[in-house]
């Protein structure tokens, strides 16, 4: 008896294989070997944490079963003599996929098998197991040690989590392995003008550390905002893009993408950062992977319709990081609102688990950048459970990660929105 299948489907990108397959095990000439099933988990399941395997055992006529033995992982877990045939066990906090197996034997010495595999998730931020609808999220941490470089071998047992001061049941920890989605935002205005070779050379810089897999889109802002290359993975084509930027104080704005003119219409007056990061948000958190924004500015806004305080509530919504790259000196004497403004643009970054990257000089470029690069890629998704906070009016709960490893910092969003089990999409 055979029932072995795959099931395809995606569940917060990932793709399940399940598997269920009865074996009789008799002698040469021999029938009647005990009828085995395994009723929990099914091959549906997702394992996490204390798990029940109850298992089914049916002698043939005239026969009794003696023993039922339960397999996890090729590891034996039980052996019991009578039924319930039933037994917990801790499947850990990886999500992985189980392989089990249970065996009855009768009074013959005949041993039916029921062999079973439950189904694996890589990346989730909430899912469904069975009828139970259980509100998991996620969160994109990075871990750096004295030198400012990613720690890459933390095990789930060192992270800590805390939602509005108490402990959280961390479900997981692991490597977040997907991609990276980037949007690249390049400050074009009047302020930034005199560091735009730095500006443009920094970004060609960044693209050249990112991976064959990694996606980007490119957008200049100042009194609006323009994508220059779309979402892709053609590095070649963002390179392009990025380099082809041209800014006369007179003929205003041209973009050349191998050498084809692509753009020439653009409101270069004004330096509009907080809209142009809320254009970044609604157009990266369609794409899916490890979405992030890097913005190349001087921290000077002039004219955005959005206030500090809405672009807060923005990316608070967003589970992204954002990384500014911040070029020019520190309160220039036409700058009254300077040392505001960069604060601004620190908590933004900091509010995502990202960070202010200073360019001083043109040999700061490629290490800043392979070092960035580093940090995106090196980032730890944590699975918890929070206990939802019913009610019409939704609320920002803080939170925080820890590490039990010394000499190390945590970067982490400083918290997320709840208004109970909410659902979203998953990508």
């Amino acid at each position: 008896m055979s029932h072995c299948r795959k099931r395809w489907g995606v569940v917060a990108a990932a793709i399940g294989f399940s598997c269920s397959l009865f074996i009789s095990a008799v002698g040469a000439g021999e029938t009647g070997a005990p009828e085995v099933q395994i009723i929990t988990p099914t091959p549906s399941h997702v394992v996490v944490g204390r798990t029940r395997i109850v298992a089914e055992a049916v002698p043939a006529a005239g026969r009794r079963i003696v023993e039922v033995r339960i397999f996890v992982d090729g590891e034996r877990l039980a052996v019991l003599t009578a039924p319930p045939y039933e037994v917990v066990f801790d499947a850990g906090d990886s999500f992985a996929p189980r392989t089990l197996r249970v065996e009855a034997e009768d009074d013959l010495g005949h041993v039916g098998v029921h062999f079973s595999a439950t189904r694996y998730i890589s990346y989730l931020e909430h899912v469904e197991v069975e009828a139970e609808a259980v509100a998991r999220r996620s969160v994109l941490v990075t871990v750096l040690d004295r030198e400012d470089e990613p720690v890459l071998d933390l095990k789930p047992e060192e992270f800590a989590l805390r939602v509005d001061g108490k402990p959280e049941i961390l479900l997981g920890a692991a490597r977040d392995l997907r991609p990276l989605a980037v949007e690249l935002q390049l400050d074009i205005s009047g302020s930034i003008l005199p560091y735009l070779a730095l500006v443009k050379r920094a970004a060609e810089r960044f693209v050249n550390q990112l991976d064959q897999g990694d996606g980007t889109e490119v957008s200049l802002f100042a009194g609006s905002t323009l994508a220059i290359a779309p979402f892709s993975h053609d590095h070649e084509m963002t390179r392009s893009a990025i380099l082809g930027v041209q800014v006369d104080p007179l003929k205003g704005l041209t973009v050349l993408n191998f050498g084809q003119v692509m753009a020439t219409e653009f409101n270069g007056v004004g330096s509009r950062v907080y809209d142009a990061m809320a254009y970044s948000v609604e157009t990266i958190n369609v794409q899916p992977g490890q979405r992030s924004i890097v913005v190349f500015t001087d921290a000077f806004d002039t004219g955005s319709r959005i206030s500090p305080t809405q672009i807060f509530d923005v990316i608070r919504r967003s589970n992204l990081r954002i990384d500014a790259v911040r070029f020019g000196k520190r309160g220039a004497g036409e700058w009254v609102s300077g040392a505001r403004q960069i604060n601004i643009l620190r908590k933004t970054v900091h509010e995502t688990g990202g960070q202010e990257w200073r360019i001083k000089k043109p040999e700061q470029i490629v290490p800043t950048f392979q070092r960035l690069v580093r940090q995106l890629k090196a980032r730890y998704r944590l699975v918890f459970v929070a206990d939802p906070k019913t009610g019409p009016r939704e609320r920002y709960r803080k939170l925080q990660v820890s590490v039990a490893r010394p000499h190390v910092r945590v970067l982490a969003p400083s918290g997320f929105y709840d208004g109970g089990i909410t659902r979203a999409p998953l990508r």
